[in-house]
């Protein structure tokens, strides 16, 4: 059993190693795959040769595929299952295969794997195989199972490809449009520097004609302030006159004023100095009236 798990796990990793070298990784470009595929035939003098393995055809399993004609790819029958392997797997026994089953094996398992390219032996598989108690009819289905496998990657890789005249064709339909696009570039630069230009102009000029609009317009301002500030200057004087007028005026009034009013309390002194001397001689002479009558009329002692 445990040499049956080696045998499968060999298969298995064979297996996986066939498919990631067949495989190209898909970050890179085509061109550069070409040295995963250095151990296969490659036309390079031919243009219509595809990348490394363009000539080679899928492996046909040996169990009978047809094709459609020169240059086609195979299609495959579709194939029977065999029974399960392990109800049918004889038990470990250390017995070795005669030299002739040896020899029909080798020549009926043998199949290659893409016509003139690597070749994928299955004569070594099988025997080993049927030496861990494989029959011929598993090891085929086994090794028909990995020969499918392989053949399906090939098939992934074919498709994946393109020939080397695509290649270049498209590489100069591509410098050929960048060149276009290019010169699109260049010509909407230029086309578009020369509007950005007369954009520019234009707005500078109306930006001159904005400013000479603007100076007329702050002249004009001044000048009607300044009539303004002159005429209302020269009514201000005119004001300022007239009212000085009407303060010598009204001063002249007052002094005259200020003149009748002393003249008449000067002779409202002068008044009442007289009226008080009258007063004071009549109230005096009223006194000694008034002594002599009292005197005369007192009894004498």
């Amino acid at each position: 059993m445990r040499n049956r798990i080696r045998l499968a796990r060999e298969l298995t990793s064979l297996l996986i190693e066939r498919r990631s070298i067949l495989t190209p990784p898909r970050s890179l470009p085509i061109t550069c795959q070409q040295s995963s595929f250095s151990n296969l035939p490659s036309d390079d003098n031919n243009p219509n040769s595809v990348f490394p393995i363009s000539s080679a055809t899928p492996p046909s399993p040996p169990s009978g595929n047809e094709t459609t004609g020169a240059g086609q790819q195979p299609r495959l029958k579709p194939r029977e299952v065999p029974p399960p392997l392990e109800s049918s797997l004889p038990p470990l026994s250390n017995n070795q295969p005669s030299t002739a089953e040896i020899e029909s094996l080798s020549s009926a398992s043998i199949s290659a794997i893409g016509t003139g390219g690597t070749t994928f032996n299955t004569s070594r598989y099988a025997q080993m195989l049927q030496a861990e108690g494989f029959t011929s009819m598993q090891s085929d289905a086994v090794l028909q199972l990995v020969t499918e496998a392989v053949s399906e990657s090939m098939e992934n890789v074919v498709r994946s490809m393109v020939t080397k005249a695509e290649q270049s064709s498209e590489i100069a339909d591509a410098e050929q449009d960048f060149a276009q696009l290019r010169c699109d570039i260049q010509m909407l630069e230029k086309r578009d520097f020369a509007v950005l230009r007369g954009e520019l102009e234009r707005i500078m000029q109306e930006v001159e004609r904005m400013k000479l609009s603007m100076r007329e317009e702050v002249s004009r301002v001044h000048g009607g302030v300044r009539l303004d500030i002159n005429l209302e200057k020269a009514r201000i004087q005119d004001e300022a006159a007239e009212l000085k007028d009407m303060v010598k005026k009204a001063e002249a009034r007052i002094d005259e004023e200020i003149e009748l009013l002393t003249q008449r309390m000067i002779q409202i002194r002068e008044g009442t100095k007289a009226s008080l001397k009258q007063f004071m001689g009549i109230a005096f002479t009223a006194f000694c009236v008034y002594k002599i009558i009292n005197y005369t009329t007192q009894p004498k002692k």
